[in-house]
């Protein structure tokens, strides 16, 4: 029984913790408070815009590390044959085709 009273009051935290739970009390006060501020608009509002901002400096992060790591996203040997491969289809494209008698 102990373990799970913990279990609700750890959940409680987390819940109350999560930008969706004040996003969606936003949303509630746009569609039936008519957008008012008290009406806990400024909280959605501030928890979205916070989470938005959060993520992106955690992935920011990430990218960084892993690039200063020279973590590649792709095999260097597959990198390199693709760009060459889309050098070779650009090359096709500027040079003029020769076309005989009877195609256009």
């Amino acid at each position: 029984m102990a373990t799970a009273a913990r279990c609700r009051i750890c959940c409680h935290r987390l819940a109350t913790s999560q930008p969706l739970r004040q996003v969606l009390a936003g949303t509630r006060s746009i569609f039936y408070f008519n957008a008012q501020g008290d009406a806990d608009l400024t909280g959605g509002v501030l928890a979205a815009t916070l989470s938005l901002v959060l993520w992106l400096i955690a992935g920011a992060v990430i990218v960084k590390w892993h690039d200063c790591k020279r973590f590649y996203r792709l095999h260097p040997d597959v990198l390199a044959y693709v760009i060459h491969t889309i050098q070779n289809y650009k090359n096709q494209q500027t040079t003029p085709r020769l076309r005989g008698p009877g195609q256009g």
